[in-house]
């Protein structure tokens, strides 16, 4: 990819006049300002020419800079601005109603021919914000503006900023309309922007230490994550804004940078999550520090000596923890100290709540200060450490809230000594979103769930289903030496379990005999690509069901096919047809002869035999086969362990099968005998069936002749 900097950047924009503008303008729209604190970053290019483009598309995960970017943007331009967040819905007409209502009576004409001309620009920023106000009708017919104003512009006349999902949509659909459109991605920090981002914002008159601090924080993350592998990733990691302000509040409130240095040096953690982690712990542990021994020099000597026993275990973690918590939610949690003398109760509280009033995970009494210190504080909570009322208040806020939680949520939430960690069902969408708000050009977010089949395999075997979520960065998979970053976990899944997922989902393959909800008080719900659902129920909460686009970073070998099979179903909102972009759609479950789905229903060739002894290998054989996934470029593997985990290989049968189809080539092993690989080739010459067609309950007659013949061969199992 090609590189930008900032400066080249902006010399692809036209340098803009102010237009005269009403003394009262539209929600959203401004001229940026400059932002002292602004780090440049650069941008790579995804697709397209930017030399010759009407639109500059620029993609970034949240809280990376983007609005940022725009400010800064808009500042050294002089262009105006249309922040979507801030905006009222938007739709048809409204780009053109936006600035009817901006530019004095009469103008509006000239800055359009301007935009044509190539010397006045928009820059539209929080385009994700924007969708979730709106169907997609309505976006569409924004995009549809936008592309009429910019289909004759001499350069750039638009400037789109958003999420990665919702920007490789917008520049799809403007390539579709023939735009000249470039899709630009927000690279990470360097470290030598990480570090001025650091220097403008921590004020210290001890500035060799506190470099020093600094560095060996970024060498202690570089240490953690010394085994991750994609370089990419790590410097995501390091660089990541929010992260850095962590370590901006750790080092701007140290009073002894020696101490501080001693702490660092002591840390060995196995991950970074770990290390941010005891960095977060130890600004807690720092606040206890100074709270505590303030409170009891403010006692009388009788009652010092009667705390002196209890002194750790006052304003600990825990307790700052749950304060933050109660004060952020406003809510009242009964967090004093139960070891606490009940005639200090009063002193205390009133001491420690003057401690909260400025304390560093805090902006004001309502709000974190960082995104990071709530994904910290929140996973907690989500965890249970603080009870089960807690857990469902803080379930329910993120769940209502507009925006997807920060990726470090996840990472906090499935962090364990332990693996797999356990996941509650109705978390499994949040976690989901979570990991999808890191997503970029190069970084992909799949989540598999390998539950009781209630369709193919219909019976309850075990309570518990296994989960993965992979995170695909950097490489290409089929790559030699390729190795996706896999998170484990394990879930309660029964036919009472119910998954909900909020917006969209794409790379997503889940079997379980429970509940999977699409959309919950939305109008809307997009799904794909690459999705596979086989549920107990499936339903549909939106209005409208939206199938997406094929993003760039597909590739030919993709299976972007969406697949939806369920024993029931329910849509009690759903108006009219679903809306399906060009590529594979199906679904299977009672009614869908019936419109809107006869059209997608897709006819099987099910497996139905009185033969209990064939009916028992094909299920033991389509446990293993469809227990693979796609690695792209054509391949399906799964690793070793997870092949031969004991939830497979139940018995003397199952290995039998496996070393069958071994010695048939239909699977072998690869990378050094630590994974399983599918063949297609070999399955459709002797069993007559793909992988896919498998997933959805396929059984053609070579696939029944195969297993017969492996039952004559294998009498007794």
């Amino acid at each position: 990819m090609n590189e930008l900097g900032f400066e080249d950047l902006i010399d692809l924009l036209p340098k803009c006049e102010a237009f005269p503008t009403n003394d009262v303008l539209p929600r959203g729209i401004s001229y940026g300002s400059t932002i002292p604190e602004f780090i440049p970053p650069n941008v790579a290019l995804a697709e397209g020419i930017p030399g010759q483009s009407q639109v500059l598309v620029i993609e970034a995960p949240g809280a990376v800079g983007k609005s940022t970017l725009a400010k800064a943007m808009s500042s050294r331009c002089g262009a105006l601005m249309w922040d979507l967040a801030a905006a009222d819905e938007v739709g048809y007409g409204s780009l053109d109603a936006v600035l009817e209502h901006t530019m004095r009576p009469g103008l509006k004409a000239d800055f359009l021919e301007w935009m044509t001309e190539g010397i006045q620009l928009l820059i539209i920023d929080a385009l994700d914000e924007g969708r979730i106000k709106v169907n997609e009708n309505s976006f569409t017919r924004l995009l549809e503006n936008i592309s009429r104003l910019s289909k004759d512009a001499k350069g750039v006349c638009f400037v789109l900023l958003g999420r990665t999902q919702i920007a490789e949509s917008v520049w799809l659909s403007l390539a579709d309309q023939d735009i000249n459109v470039s899709l630009l991605t927000i690279e990470p920090f360097t470290r030598a922007q990480a570090n001025e981002y650091i220097e403008k914002r921590v004020e210290s008159g001890q500035s060799g230490p506190i470099r020093e601090c600094r560095d060996l924080v970024f060498e202690q993350l570089e240490a953690a994550m010394k085994n991750e592998p994609d370089s990419e990733s790590t410097s995501a990691f390091l660089h990541y804004p929010p992260v850095l302000d962590v370590i901006v509040v750790l080092l701007q409130t140290e009073r002894n940078p020696m101490a501080l240095k001693n702490f660092l040096e002591s840390q060995t953690p196995e991950t970074s999550v770990n290390l941010l982690r005891d960095v977060m712990d130890h600004i807690l542990w720092r606040e206890q520090q100074k709270t505590v021994p303030a409170f009891i020099e403010s006692l009388v000597a009788a009652d010092q000596q009667i705390l002196k026993p209890i002194v750790e275990s006052l304003y600990d973690n825990d307790e700052q923890s749950m304060r933050l918590l109660a004060s952020v939610l406003e809510v009242s949690l009964d967090s004093t100290p139960k070891s606490l003398p009940t005639n200090l109760e009063t002193a205390y509280n009133s001491a420690v709540g003057r401690a909260m009033t400025d304390h560093p995970f805090l902006r004001g009494a309502t709000r974190f200060a960082n995104s990071v210190f709530e994904a910290y504080l929140y996973a907690k909570a989500l965890r249970g450490d603080f009870g089960e009322d807690l857990t469902n208040r803080v379930t329910a806020i993120l769940l209502d809230s507009p925006n997807l939680p920060t990726t470090l949520l996840a990472e906090f939430y499935l962090e364990t000594e332990s693996s797999p960690r356990e996941v509650r069902a109705e978390h499994v969408g949040l976690l989901y979103e979570s990991l999808l708000s890191s997503e970029s050009n190069r970084r992909r977010v799949r989540l598999s769930i390998d539950g009781d089949d209630p369709i193919h395999t219909p019976g309850t075997h075990s309570d518990y289903a296994e989960g993965e979520f992979e995170i695909l960065s950097g490489g290409r998979e089929g790559d030699a030496g390729y190795e996706p970053e896999v998170i484990p976990f394990s879930l309660k899944a029964t036919t009472d379990s119910v998954i909900s997922f909020r917006r969209y989902i794409r790379d997503i393959y889940l079997s379980i005999p429970g509940t999977v909800e699409l959309g919950a008080n939305v109008s809307e719900f997009r799904i794909g690509p690459s999705v596979y659902i086989c549920a107990g129920r499936i339903r549909i909460g939106s209005e409208a069901l939206v199938v997406e686009r094929v993003p760039p970073k597909y590739d030919e070998y993709d299976d972007a096919s969406v697949a939806l099979e369920a024993a029931a179903f329910e849509a009690p909102f759903l108006s009219g047809s679903p809306t399906v972009y060009g590529h594979d759609f199906s679904v299977a479950w009672p009614g869908d002869e019936v419109f809107p789905w006869r059209q997608y229903r897709y006819e099987r060739n099910p497996f139905e035999t009185d033969d209990n002894e064939t009916r028992r290998t094909y299920l033991r054989f389509k446990r293993i086969a469809t227990a693979f996934q796609s690695r792209g470029k054509g391949t399906l593997a799964r690793s070793k362990v997870k092949i031969e985990n004991p939830r497979i290989m139940q018995g003397e049968l199952e290995v039998a099968l496996l070393r069958t189809l071994q010695q048939d080539g239909i699977l072998y092993l690869g990378d050094g005998g630590k994974r399983y690989y599918w063949s297609p080739e070999r399955a459709n010459e002797l069993l007559g069936v793909s992988w896919i067609d498998l997933r959805k309950g396929e059984c053609p007659e070579k696939l029944r002749s195969y297993l017969n013949e492996f039952n004559l061969a294998n009498p007794g199992l």
